[in-house]
């Protein structure tokens, strides 16, 4: 447990490179603040994540790093150069005294090994359920390594099991040294406000079934072709006069939001016009809830619609309008699916390294309330019948999605270094 400090105490939290490393960051920051701390962030210079911190208000420092992993020899030497140059460029910035929080990637090395130096208070959070190689490597100096999953995978840093739960209750035995704390992951606690959904054992004729499809901030190639693929499956299909689609287990009407991604976004509405499905309606992220949720249900003469839209703002909107998702499995995604208890059919990224992705939905299936379909596994008919089983047992999945309780990880884990 950390000490108590003084209203001067600084924080500096190195997140960064992608948005499942800031935005925990972020909500443990705003914690932070709130115990009287000063922080400041470390990030990439990529752009996201000055647009973001920006808005929040907080200080940032943009450093030059190149990743590490998945490149050639020749990147890796640069990647490391770039990590020594930043760490002796932060000499000057990370003073003693300072408490470090670190999240894994690229981001973290620089502002981690100058904390080392200096013997500032270093911790970790690991987002995912198998432990990243940059934060395996900080673990053995760190006071505490904060853990998002019951079973995160450490490896030969320790096994990082937790006696905690599902609840993400619990203290990790990591090495044996106590230092493994489960906290769960920090998300935004407005999700916990969307409340269960429901699905009729016997569906009036008037209601639709909401499919809400997530890619990642960026979007999923993959998965935006699976999408396309798979409404062309259920368009051309049988269905009777009421849009009941036989071939797709008796869905019924079905209304679809699709988050394409921004850089996609053309490229699959030209998918869905390849496969012959026209009247597409492409929709603004801003607006595209509220666009959707006001329409007047399907058209009663198709089994399925489909709502495009390059990135969705409003993801409380979304996830609330939703009956069931499909989507990567990106920690934050789990954590969000979990707070607002959708049912899910993940599709974990194939080449996440060390196949985290699917350990992390793992997390949600092993306790029924979800399904997984790999890359190779993900066809229609398949993503068809998954969707059709959890509306078989639509209930009994939301009821176990909230039997999995989540904690208020920012303030844990702020409580924990800052205590009031």
């Amino acid at each position: 447990m950390g000490k108590k400090h003084t209203r001067t105490a600084r924080v500096i939290l190195a997140a960064g490179g992608t948005g499942g490393h800031l935005y925990p960051a972020i909500s443990i920051a705003d914690h932070l603040t709130n115990n009287g701390a000063q922080v400041v962030f470390l990030v990439s210079n990529r752009g996201i994540e000055r647009q973001v911190l920006e808005q929040h208000g907080y200080p940032y420092l943009e450093q030059r790093i190149t990743g590490f992993m998945g490149g050639s020899a020749l990147n890796k030497v640069r990647s490391l150069y770039s990590i020594m140059r930043q760490s002796l460029a932060l000499m000057g910035v990370v003073r003693k005294g300072d408490t470090v929080i670190v999240f894994g990637g690229f981001v973290s090395m620089p502002a981690a090994s100058v904390a080392i130096l200096k013997g500032c208070p270093l911790y970790i959070h690991e987002q995912n359920a198998v432990m990243g190689r940059a934060n395996k490597l900080l673990s053995k100096y760190a006071r505490t390594v904060f853990l998002s999953y019951p079973r995160t995978q450490a490896g030969s840093g320790g096994n990082g099991n937790g006696n905690g739960n599902g609840n993400g209750n619990g203290n990790g035995n990591g090495n044996g040294d106590g230092k493994f704390l489960v906290t769960g992951n920090p998300i935004r606690n407005l999700f916990s406000n969307i409340q269960p959904n429901h699905i009729p054992a016997v569906r009036p004729e008037d209601h639709t079934l909401n499919i809400l499809v997530l890619g990642g901030s960026q979007g999923s190639r993959f998965i935006n072709n699976l999408i396309i693929h798979t409404v062309s499956h259920i368009t051309n299909g049988e269905h009777d006069q009421q849009g009941n689609l036989g071939t797709a287990g008796n869905l019924g009407r079905i209304q679809v939001m699709h988050q394409s991604g921004g850089k996609l976004y053309d490229e699959t509405l030209q998918g869905y016009s390849d496969v012959g499905i026209d009247g597409i309606d492409g929709v603004d992220g801003v607006d595209s809830v509220d666009s959707i949720a006001n329409t007047n249900s399907t058209d009663r003469t198709t089994p399925i619609s489909v709502h495009v839209a390059p990135y969705i703002d409003d993801m409380f909107s979304a996830y609330e309008w939703s009956h069931i998702v499909v989507s990567r499995s990106g920690s934050s995604s789990v954590f969000e699916l979990l707070q607002a208890r959708r049912p899910c059919v993940f599709i974990p990224f194939a080449k996440a390294i060390d196949n985290h992705q699917y350990h992390n939905a793992e997390f949600i299936a092993h306790a029924g309330a979800g399904v997984i379909l790999t890359e190779l596994e993900a066809t229609p008919e398949n993503l068809i019948n998954s969707i059709h089983t959890m509306v078989s047992n639509y209930d009994s999945v939301v009821s176990k999605l909230s039997s999995i309780g989540v904690k208020n990880s920012s303030e844990i884990i702020a409580n924990h270094i800052f205590p009031k």
